[in-house]
C-alpha cells in the first residue's frame, strides 16, 4: 500500500474502493510482473463514475474486467469509487483475488458464522470469503464475539488483513 501524499500514510482513514482496487491492482503486479499493465482499450464492463483521467481508472478497470473480476459494480453502472468499504467488502475482494491466483485460502465452511453473535448478518455475496478468512485467522472477530461484517475499515486495518493473507508480501516488494 502507498500513502496518500506528504509522506503520510492515514491508518485511521477509512479505505475507499478505488483505494482497494488501487491495493489489490499492485498486489496482483508484486506477484506477477510489477511492470504490468491492464490493457484498458476495450473493457467489457464500464462505469458511468470512473473516468479515465480518474487515478485509479487502470486499477478499476482490471478489477471488474481482469482476472478474477475481484470487485463488481454497485448496480446501475456504478462503482462508486469514494465509498468505504466494509469488512465483508474487503473479505470478498481478497478472496476472489486468492482465488483466481490460485494462492493458498482456508475452504469456506460458513458453519464458522454462528461462533459469532452477529454471524446471521453477514451479507449472502460475502458469507464464504468471511466464514474462509475467519476460520484461518486473517479477519478477526472483534471484542464481545462480533465478526463486524458491515463495519467500514480503515487503511491500517486492511494493511493489516493483506499482511496476515499475503504475509510474504513484504518480502516480494524488497525482492523486486
Amino acid at each position: 500500500m502507498n500513502g496518500v501524499g506528504g509522506d503520510r500514510f492515514s491508518p485511521e482513514t477509512s479505505l475507499t474502493r478505488a483505494m482497494l482496487a488501487q491495493v489489490l491492482y499492485n498486489l496482483y503486479k508484486l506477484t506477477k510482473d510489477e511492470n504490468y499493465r491492464f490493457d484498458v482499450s476495450n473493457p467489457l464492463v464500464r462505469f458511468k463514475d470512473v473516468k479515465e483521467s480518474d487515478w485509479f481508472y487502470e486499477a478499476v478497470m482490471w478489477a471488474a474486467n481482469g482476472e478474477g473480476n475481484t470487485m463488481v459494480g454497485t448496480g446501475g453502472d456504478k462503482f462508486e469509487p469514494n465509498i468505504p468499504v466494509t469488512r465483508a467488502m474487503v473479505a470478498t475482494a481478497l478472496y476472489r483475488f486468492m482465488t483466481a491466483l490460485e494462492l493458498e485460502s482456508a475452504d469456506a465452511d460458513q458453519n464458522v458464522l454462528l461462533a459469532f453473535a452477529d454471524g446471521d448478518t453477514v451479507p449472502l455475496y460475502s458469507k464464504d470469503a468471511v466464514s474462509a478468512f475467519a476460520l484461518s485467522g486473517i479477519l478477526k472477530g472483534r471484542p464481545g464475539r462480533i465478526i463486524d461484517a458491515k463495519t467500514n475499515m480503515t487503511r491500517g486495518e486492511v494493511a493489516t488483513l493483506i499482511v496476515r493473507a499475503f504475509p510474504n508480501v513484504r518480502y516480494l516488494s524488497l525482492a523486486k
